[in-house]
């Protein structure tokens, strides 16, 4: 038994050394190991803007059918429309170069004018006011500079309200409100001149179209909206 203690002794300092070597190894290797959390999503982009516009609707027309007439009103004329709206933008990913370019957008816009229709065929035409909203979602594709970005869309006008009012001839009937999703086609192209904070003023050309139905009684007579307008706008937004 004597003659075992060394050799138990030996093996116990060398085990212990062993062990020691391997502690003190082990944590600077566990401490280089990158984090393997989940990767970052790809980044993104938004674009919200405020604009006001001037638009014409000259190329907008009206027809009036009254019940017993066989004859039909038309509009003589449509005046210039003040129009205001908001946008925002949506880039899914800005990393890739080309993905960077394509987002989407939703516009929400208010107008206000006035037009001259033969609201009761036969008869001279009446200057009636129509206000209304239009909700707009398109895709958006842009080409980006160092301070400056073009940029242009194509959606359809989801829906379109319109109010007509100040119509003479139907009694307490003066006015009435529609609301459409005529699917009408919306264009608009434009440049943003960016500034520091991504702050940025744009100006754009813009056309839209749509339909409305109005009806008014008595006579039960029928007004129907046929909507194209352009204009041009300028606004400023901000880039997050």
């Amino acid at each position: 038994m004597t003659r075992s203690v060394p050799f138990l002794s030996r093996a116990g300092f060398v085990t212990t050394g062993l062990l020691a070597s391997v502690l003190a190894v082990v944590p600077p290797a566990i401490a280089a190991e990158p984090d393997r959390g989940p990767a970052p999503a790809p980044p993104r982009e938004r674009v919200f803007s405020m604009w006001g516009a001037v638009a014409g609707a000259g190329a907008s027309s009206a027809s009036v059918m009254q019940s017993g007439l066989s004859s039909a009103g038309e509009a003589a004329d449509f005046g210039a429309f003040l129009m205001a709206g908001v946008r925002l933008e949506f880039y899914p990913s800005v990393a890739n170069p080309v993905s960077r370019h394509f987002g989407f957008a939703v516009d929400l816009e208010g107008f206000a004018g006035e037009s001259d229709i033969e609201t009761r065929p036969g008869l001279p035409a009446e200057e009636v006011a129509l206000t209304g909203g239009i909700l707009t979602p398109s895709f958006v594709a842009r080409l980006q500079g160092r301070s400056w970005e073009a940029y242009a869309g194509v959606g359809a006008t989801l829906l379109w309200v319109t109010r007509i009012s100040n119509v003479s001839g139907f009694g307490s009937h003066t006015e009435d409100t529609d609301g459409e999703t005529p699917l009408g086609l919306a264009l608009f192209a434009g440049v943003r001149r960016i500034y520091p904070g991504k702050w940025f003023f744009m100006i754009e050309a813009r056309h839209t179209t749509g339909k409305n139905d109005f009806s008014f009684d008595p006579p039960a007579t029928g007004i129907e909206l046929d909507w194209r307008m352009t204009g041009l706008a300028a606004g400023a937004g901000y880039k997050f």
